[in-house]
């Protein structure tokens, strides 16, 4: 039962719970994980916890509790600055009388972030009038971001979604495009990724070249085969 009467003197505390089963902190922030777990009240010696992540004790985690009253005690788990290494999921186990132990069910850490390392690739298809073309905007990021596709210098150009894809290229493509990650936490903007369209002779691009720093135009390759 839940009264800590029904707590057995030489038995392990009464079930260790979370207070929140997720807790979920902007990183470089404060978190507090936190349990609760009960004892039969005639005993002198408090409860105690030890934390676990995915099963492995978290050092320097041990600790002794706040009666919270009738048997009752609260453990916790502080981060002064929580960090992306941080996430993961976490049990308590709450020590009474004895030594004793039991384990609370999982808690889970999330933790949250501004998109970083914004980049724009080539996924796939080529530099050349009429062709396909689709560009990738890649990027590291909790919870999953929005992304907005700019074009320099054109305030008709947009797209919303992670891939922008040319049906078919036109001189006018010509330009410099940037994506911009944005999510609860921040926004990014990646750098520039310069498009230049070649005609006859055709050409094609080198795959796997992207725009990782400041502004690239791409060389292209003569004498690539057809797609």
């Amino acid at each position: 039962g839940n009264s800590t009467e029904d707590c057995d003197p030489g038995k392990p505390p009464c079930s260790p719970t979370p207070v929140s089963n997720i807790v979920a902190a902007r990183e470089g922030s404060q978190a507090t994980l936190e349990c609760t777990a009960s004892q039969f009240s005639g005993l002198a010696s408090p409860i105690t916890f030890d934390w676990y992540k995915s099963g492995t004790k978290v050092v320097n985690s041990s600790s002794s509790s706040s009666l919270l009253g009738n048997g009752k005690y609260k453990g916790i788990l502080p981060f002064s600055a929580v960090q992306k290494a941080d996430a993961g999921s976490y049990t308590c186990r709450a020590y009474g009388h004895h030594g004793t132990s039991s384990q609370s069910s999982p808690i889970t850490l999330q933790v949250t972030y501004a998109p970083y390392d914004v980049t724009i690739q080539i996924l796939s298809g080529v530099f050349v009038k009429e062709s396909r073309l689709t560009l990738e905007c890649s990027t590291k990021a909790i919870p999953s971001p929005q992304y907005l596709w700019q074009k320099s210098g054109d305030q008709n150009f947009r797209g919303t979604k992670s891939q922008y894809k040319f049906l078919s290229l036109d001189y006018t493509d010509d330009g410099t495009y940037t994506c911009t990650a944005t999510n609860s936490v921040g926004s990014t903007k990646s750098n520039g990724f310069r498009i230049v369209v070649d005609g006859p002779p055709r050409k094609c691009l080198r795959p796997s070249l992207s725009s990782t720093v400041g502004e690239s135009i791409f060389v292209a390759a003569p004498n690539c085969p057809m797609n």
